[in-house]
């Protein structure tokens, strides 16, 4: 998947393509993304713009249902990890992690301009993470 190139619409090849920059899958807590940059009709990457899509709730990943409830519902920035006792075993929330990753993204595309996107839960991290890159 990474540097893979896909087209936007496989019906429609004239709306162009992206090339996938950075990917995450974090098994610990359920967070899912990528970074992808518009390829130009030459086939260059166009790293100027990038774009960070997270993924949305995932009804049949219990880390997803925790973070929805534990982060979204009650603010936590940890996620206190299913049947665990009261003062049993965190991990960091996908908040958390997702901030993480669109750091890592804009270590590596300093000159990018980075915007961020999802369904769902991901769009939730999306706006989160918008809104801490403004006040940092």
């Amino acid at each position: 998947m990474e540097g893979g190139k896909y087209d936007f619409n496989p019906d429609n090849k004239s709306l162009g393509q992206f090339q996938v920059l950075k990917t995450e899958n974090n098994t610990s807590n359920g967070m899912q993304a990528m970074a992808v940059a518009p390829v130009d009709k030459k086939g260059n990457v166009d790293t100027s713009q990038v774009v960070i899509a997270y993924a949305g709730t995932n009804r049949s990943d219990p880390d997803d249902i925790a973070t929805d409830v534990q982060s979204i519902g009650h603010g936590r920035d940890e996620l206190k990890k299913r049947g665990s006792s009261p003062t049993g075993p965190t991990v960091d929330s996908q908040f958390s992690t997702a901030q993480d990753f669109a750091q890592d993204v804009a270590k590596d595309y300093p000159d990018a301009t980075i915007t961020t996107t999802g369904h769902s839960l991901g769009e939730s991290v999306a706006m989160y993470d918008e809104f801490i890159c403004l006040i940092t």
